[in-house]
């Protein structure tokens, strides 16, 4: 089974393959081509800390099976679909 941790969106879940030397701009990358957001319309949050630098995912302990929130900016409107 392959190695994998999870990203909570508004509209659900995205399943990510875990690579701890991922840094935090390539996730950002990936679920901006799932979901469609603007980088400046959210932040991350993992184990309780809002996540800002580029460092490896490993940096944040984000292991396997964890879950990575995506909060939406308050200032932030979503694009009509």
């Amino acid at each position: 089974m392959e190695k994998q941790f999870f990203v909570k969106t508004d509209d659900g879940y995205i399943v990510i393959p875990h690579n701890p030397k991922m840094k935090l701009n390539q996730l950002k990358t990936l679920i901006e081509e799932k979901r469609k957001y603007h980088r400046n319309a959210y932040y991350l949050v993992a184990n309780g800390r809002p996540l800002y630098e580029d460092l490896p995912i490993e940096e944040f302990k984000i292991d396997v099976d964890s879950t990575v929130f995506v909060n939406i900016r308050s200032h932030w409107q979503k694009p009509i679909k």
